[in-house]
């Protein structure tokens, strides 16, 4: 069965009477099986009509992709408060990351050339971004990881890196993408060894490596978090055409950061390919 707000815009439609005002002259039936089709934007209706699973409904959906990791306790608010759920937090969309997974497969696939280039339209028309030549995004950084090596932009090399950024005391956007992510690698299966998810933290003064280990255990085990000093990250930040600013502290001292919330796919040869919202 359908979820309650598909079954009621399934009625509606399907209530329209033959040569009515509107001029349709198809039947209830022809009605009814274009709405089981694929809807343009699934969103939170029923995202699971969008991956082939349409007995099952969208909330369901929703939260398989947004559930609440084991170890929640260690993703707090800017103010100390532990976060309450991920559910329903904005991040990445269910057609965002369809069109992640399209991308990501063919480029997988195909090993970059012209089968790139159509994934980029399969993303495109999915809700990613692509420009028509080579962007400037991307480029050198030097930051460390969650366990205190040093890392630069070689180290994404040879593998399609999947880069965003966000910071760990993020209340919902972050850690909902984060987890997407995660969905993503996860149903790749075996491609997913050819993807190198990377999250840098733009809030270094709180993103210890001891603290983005703690938080990394909510996620992907595959996925390298950096941090860095305020000059690195801002550089790393730069290359890649991240915004980010602290908000004036709370009386407590606590504070948010604002900061572009995109997902960056970038080749084997660190060129950038796409960007999803």
């Amino acid at each position: 069965m359908p979820c309650a707000p598909c079954w009621r815009r399934a009625r509606s439609r399907a209530s329209v009477p033959i040569g009515s005002a509107t001029g349709s002259t198809r039947c209830r039936t022809t009605i009814r099986r274009s709405w089981s089709r694929w809807p343009p934007d699934p969103g939170p209706v029923c995202a699971a009509r969008a991956f082939g699973a349409r007995r099952q409904c969208g909330a369901a959906r929703r939260r398989r992709l947004f559930r609440r990791p084991a170890n929640a306790h260690i993703l707090q608010r800017a103010d100390g408060r532990p976060l309450s759920s991920t559910a329903g937090a904005p991040g990445m969309s269910k057609t965002a990351l369809l069109a992640l997974l399209v991308a990501l497969a063919a480029a997988v696939a195909a090993g970059g050339g012209v089968y790139l280039w159509r994934a980029g339209d399969e993303a495109h028309r999915a809700g990613a971004t692509r420009t028509t030549g080579k962007a400037l995004i991307g480029g050198p950084f030097a930051l460390v990881d969650h366990t205190g090596k040093a890392r630069t932009e070689k180290d994404l090399l040879g593998r399609f890196a999947v880069v965003n950024f966000g910071f760990t005391n993020c209340p919902d956007v972050c850690p909902a993408t984060l987890q997407t992510i995660s969905d993503a690698l996860e149903l790749m299966g075996p491609a997913a060894q050819r993807i190198r998810p990377v999250f840098v933290s733009v809030d270094p003064d709180r993103d210890t490596p001891e603290r983005l280990k703690a938080y990394r255990e909510a996620f992907d085990e595959r996925i390298l978090m950096l941090t860095g000093s305020e000059a690195a990250v801002a550089r790393a930040a730069k290359a890649y055409k991240v915004g980010y600013n602290r908000m004036k502290p709370a009386e407590d001292g606590s504070y948010m950061v604002n900061h572009t919330a995109l997902i960056y796919l970038m080749g084997p040869d660190g060129g950038y390919i796409t960007h999803f919202p």
